[in-house]
């Protein structure tokens, strides 16, 4: 019985961080939405999960790192007749009881348990880094899948046009008002976009697979589709990115704990070099009583300064690493903003100036030439060139989406996804 009830202890707590989770079936349409996968990647990520683990093994590595060392008892046995050896007390010249305990001065309890917490602190922010990364690359996934979906919806409405062309060249030739290679050449262009809806197609397939290993589950059980891609949100004004970033990135706070940790190790290299103290009782028993009793101080004597100044030397070198990791973090977090923040911005007003002002103009022309070419009036090169020119529009604006959806997403990161 007491093992059935550890089973199932074990059993709750391994479902509670998500490493159970044969039952857990995905909801109907998974993948519609994207803010559903970031839930549902909140307790299926054994990423993040292995992550969590570890700042909690490092969080108990604090009260270890902080406690004393256990104590040692010694009982001695003396004057043993050596024509009669024996290890009874009573029979023995003797016995003499130690209980010692180590107590280290200086203060170095203090700072073991210093380094041990800044290292759980960096450990903890190294949970929200691998969750924000996470999160961007669910995003990055489902915002690749949703360019190849909206390019084959691209590919198929051009098809049809293009059909609808060479419909009216085909009429235009049957009365000898075009040539045939009119009818020809859009004929081609059909089977060209054919092509290119065959590897937009496995672009879509692969996507898909790349979002559904992210979220952990078989590709198959995302059986939704992204019918647009969702704000996240952004503001204006670098700076405001950069104050932001330096106040909540995890890297860069994982960074600060990791050189605080090293700090710490330094002060105490340097403590370890001054002497330790163990102190003691004693009691000696003769026969069935207790004779006499005792206090021991014993000192630990740090004759072995080459080892010691290796030690801090070592401590010191990793402290300067730390602090130009942490350095270089900073650079790179504001190198990292400024560039997606330009990205995110300039993305933004290629979408508006598309949306205002290009592709309504690249509709007005292609709506004339289609209209003057089936009247028999417009030239075939003019409405080719309106066509593409529309296709080449709707991809641009596509492109332009995706990347200020891609910029916002990085910038989100950057702030630890809060």
């Amino acid at each position: 019985m007491k093992h059935t009830r550890k089973i199932l202890a074990c059993v709750t707590l391994l479902s509670a961080t998500g490493f159970v989770q044969a039952a857990d079936t995905p909801p109907p349409r998974f993948g519609n939405n994207l803010p559903e996968l970031l839930d549902w990647s909140e307790t299926h990520s054994p990423m993040v999960n292995a992550m969590r683990f570890d700042a909690e093994a490092r969080s108990q590595q604090i009260t270890s790192a902080g406690a004393l060392d256990d104590p040692m008892f010694k009982a001695e046995w003396m004057d043993i007749d050596k024509n009669k050896p024996t290890l009874s007390p009573n029979e023995v010249g003797g016995m003499q009881y130690t209980l010692s305990q180590a107590l280290p001065l200086w203060g170095k309890r203090d700072l073991k348990a210093q380094a041990a917490q800044a290292s759980a602190d960096a450990a903890g922010k190294a949970v929200v880094s691998t969750r924000a990364q996470l999160r961007d690359e669910i995003r990055q996934a489902y915002a690749q899948w949703y360019r190849a979906l909206a390019s084959l919806r691209i590919n198929e409405e051009q098809v049809a046009l293009l059909r609808q062309m060479e419909n009216s060249a085909s009429q235009r030739y049957a009365v000898g008002k075009a040539p045939q290679s009119e009818a020809l050449r859009l004929q081609m262009e059909i089977s060209l976009l054919s092509n290119e809806a065959l590897a937009l197609q496995n672009t879509v397939e692969q996507s898909r697979a790349a979002l559904a290993a992210w979220l952990n589950v078989p590709s198959q059980e995302i059986t939704g589709q992204p019918q647009k891609l969702p704000d996240i949100g952004t503001r204006n004004g670098t700076t405001h990115w950069l104050d932001d970033a330096r106040a909540h990135n995890p890297d860069l706070a994982a960074a600060h704990k990791s050189a605080e940790a090293a700090q710490a190790r330094l002060e105490l290299a340097r403590r370890n070099s001054l002497p330790g103290l163990n102190i003691g009782l004693s009691a000696k028993q003769m026969g069935n009583k207790l004779k006499s009793y005792g206090v021991m101080l014993e000192f630990q004597i740090p004759l072995q300064q080459g080892a010691k100044s290796a030690e801090q030397n070592e401590a010191t070198a990793m402290l300067l690493k730390a602090q130009a990791d942490e350095e270089a973090r900073s650079r790179q977090v504001e190198r990292e903003v400024n560039q997606m923040d330009a990205l995110a911005t300039t993305s933004q007003r290629q979408v508006a100036l598309l949306d205002k002002t290009l592709l309504p103009q690249a509709e007005l022309t292609l709506q004339s030439a289609l209209a003057g070419y089936t009247a028999g009036r417009g030239e075939f090169a003019a409405l080719l060139e309106a066509q593409q020119q529309i296709r080449r529009m709707r991809l641009m604006r596509l492109n332009a989406e995706f990347d200020a959806f891609q910029a916002s997403s990085g910038l989100q990161k950057m702030m630890g996804d809060q």
